[in-house]
């Protein structure tokens, strides 16, 4: 029985071997059925190009795999990777056996790698222009550059420096002297392009000297024209016409050189007196110890500026040069208070302002030893309604006048404005408020400002008698707002005692308390035996004081004794219609006050001009008629002595670069 079981065991241990031996012979039978192809030895690859330009895109030739002559498909049996195939170097190419049909007799395996090449790309340099042109005494002016492809750096470099430097990175050209220069633009080799390079050629001229006779366009001048016939017809009938040129008083003041005109322009930029040399005077000035002219940058690229000189001797003292790049216009003294006052505006009409400087702060500014002096932060801006071209202080009314120049045909307005000076300021100057000046209209001050009606009831006493419908009726306090009640008695207003009607009257015509519409003044009254005190809120007392002039209007100046200069301009080629150059004199004007007008205003004598006559200034004035005039022109302002404005009307017929000094008996006219 046990050699029976030993038996058993033997043969369940044959019969297990022989099935297992049998399970390894058929699966060894059935891989040798499945044949496997290397790519790594066997495959063979081609690519459609074997370099390429950089572009900054991913570049993907095209690959072709065969294996023993035969061609392999993508993805059945192969896939493809590309590596590093976008940036400048070497880029891969990855084929990768792929077997999509699962059952196949004979399978790819393994991968196999394939490179191409990613040069940098060429670029060109172009110059903003085909060639350049300077005259010597240019200054500086900046050559742009740029690259057609890629944000390199680009470098310059002056072949004859004795003709022309230039920043190395910057563009910008300093002419030395007359000659041929090439400028060299380059830029290295890159991490995507190669390096590249540009020339162009500079030319610098001789500059002709440029020397403006003043006092020969003046005289030579053509002042019997058609076209000033037509114009003054009215003037000639009355026999009121004068030309500048027959006059024996006037002369050309060669103590004052003004900076960025024609003949000195490119020196003055040398010398650092302009930041450019295409400026257009404007206004003048005359204020204690100087001479001041203002100018304007014709390409709006570059601020206004005053020019300061010594107005004994004409040295020319400092360039003061506004914030923004705005279109300067007049300016005046304020003797009053002791203010220059300068109108400038920009050419949107969103910055319509007049800025306020003491003179003090003026001096201060002209004795610095900076070379040019920002007026962003000096004195006081006030915005006004109405474009400040011209502007003038008259002494007579106490007011600063404003008008604004407009072309033929359209009447202009000059507006009036007064200063009430507040207190002084950290920086030194006192801050105050510029308003309109109210027209008078016929209601007492209580009326029109405070909105009730006052009367007299005994010698000490003062009281509401009628209140103003839609007026001011009530008192702000710190309580809150009370109104108004007829039979109130009005104790006190800005801090002053009331105690008979006449207090009110005087109070509000006093021209430092000047009423001003949103005033907020103090007020105290007493009702029952109770005092109220707080503040009250003027109302309009009128409407904006002004007068209407002529088109045209480019200065304005007042005599002590009632004269009104205007001096108008426009264009410099007289076969234009819209030309016009003269002094308008109005004679024999007197300032009423109470009414807030001139009782007559009648034009009584015009003076014909050489073109393009700016602002006016009254360089003297004895109050009897007696008066020393000094004008401004634009006629050799760089783009209109040349004829390069967009006008397009030619070179100046008559073109003067000084101030012309006019000394005029005005009863005589």
């Amino acid at each position: 029985m046990k050699n029976r079981y030993k038996v058993n065991i033997f043969l369940f241990t044959m019969i297990a071997l022989a099935l297992f031996t049998s399970s390894i012979t058929a699966q060894a039978k059935k891989s040798d059925k499945v044949k496997k192809i290397s790519l790594s030895k066997k495959a063979v690859i081609k690519l459609s190009k074997g370099s390429y330009t950089y572009n900054g895109k991913k570049h993907k030739p095209k690959v072709t795999v065969k294996v023993n002559k035969k061609k392999l498909k993508k993805n059945k049996n192969y896939k493809i990777k590309y590596k590093n195939n976008k940036k400048v170097g070497k880029a891969t190419v990855i084929i990768k056996a792929y077997n999509k049909n699962k059952k196949a007799k004979k399978i790819y395996v393994g991968s196999k790698k394939k490179t191409f090449i990613i040069k940098r790309a060429a670029r060109t340099i172009t110059f903003g222009k085909k060639a350049y042109t300077a005259v010597e005494g240019d200054g500086k002016f900046t050559i742009t550059a740029k690259l057609s492809k890629g944000t390199s750096q680009i470098k310059f470099k002056s072949t004859n420096t004795k003709v022309v430097k230039i920043g190395k990175t910057s563009g910008q050209v300093t002419v030395v002297g007359a000659g041929t220069a090439q400028i060299v633009a380059s830029v290295g080799t890159g991490k995507y392009y190669k390096a590249a390079s540009a020339k162009v050629k500079i030319t610098v001229s001789k500059k002709p000297k440029i020397v403006i006779d003043s006092e020969k366009s003046i005289r030579e001048f053509n002042y019997e024209n058609d076209k000033n016939r037509a114009t003054y017809a009215n003037y000639y009938a009355k026999g009121l016409v004068t030309y500048l040129k027959d006059l024996t008083s006037w002369k050309v003041l060669n103590k004052y050189t003004i900076p960025g005109l024609v003949p000195t322009a490119d020196e003055d930029l040398l010398e650092g007196k302009i930041e450019c040399n295409n400026l257009v005077p404007q206004g003048i000035c005359c204020a204690g110890d100087y001479m001041i002219t203002t100018a304007y940058c014709f390409d709006e690229n570059h601020g206004s500026c005053l020019f300061v000189y010594d107005r004994e001797s004409g040295e020319f003292l400092q360039t003061l040069i506004l914030s923004k790049t705005s279109h300067v216009g007049g300016l005046t003294y304020d003797t009053k208070h002791k203010n220059l006052w300068l109108a400038y505006s920009s050419s949107s009409g969103q910055d319509n302002e007049i800025q306020m400087i003491t003179y003090e702060q003026f001096k201060s500014y002209v004795k610095s030893t900076k070379k040019y002096l920002k007026l962003a932060d000096l004195g006081e801006k006030h915005t006004v309604s109405n474009k400040p071209s011209v502007i003038a202080y008259d002494e007579n009314s106490g007011y600063l006048w404003v008008a604004t120049w407009t072309n033929i045909g359209i009447p202009s307005k000059m507006y009036a404005y007064e200063y009430v000076a507040g207190q002084e300021t950290e920086k030194g100057y006192m801050k105050g408020e510029l308003v309109h000046v109210k027209e008078v209209t016929g209601l007492t001050p209580d009326q029109s400002y405070m909105g009730f009606e006052a009367m007299d009831t005994d010698e000490s006493q003062v009281a509401i008698k009628n209140i103003e419908d839609g007026k001011i009726a009530t008192i702000a306090t710190e309580s809150g707002n009370i109104s108004l009640q007829v039979n109130d008695q009005i104790i006190k207003i800005d801090g002053q005692d009331i105690e008979r009607l006449e207090d009110i009257y005087n109070l509000f015509e006093d021209k430092d308390r000047l009423l001003i519409e949103g005033r907020k003044v103090g007020i105290t009254i007493l009702r029952d035996e109770e005092t109220i005190s707080g503040t009250i809120t003027l109302a309009s007392g009128g409407s904006n004081l002004y007068k209407d002039i002529k088109d045209r209007v480019q200065g304005l100046a007042f005599t002590k004794d009632g004269h009104i200069i205007f001096s108008r301009s426009y264009c410099r080629n007289t076969m234009l219609d819209e030309y016009v150059s003269d002094l308008i004199i109005y004679d024999g004007i007197e300032w009423d006050s109470a009414n807030r007008d001139w009782k007559n205003w009648d034009d009584t004598a015009i003076i014909v001009l050489p073109p393009m006559v700016e602002a006016i200034i009254l360089d003297s004035d004895n109050g009897l008629g007696n008066i020393v005039l000094d004008m401004i022109f634009e006629s050799s302002a760089p783009n209109y002595y040349k004829g390069l404005d967009n006008n397009g009307n030619g070179e100046s017929e008559a073109p003067i670069d000084r101030i012309i000094q006019l000394s005029l008996s005005l009863s005589t006219l």
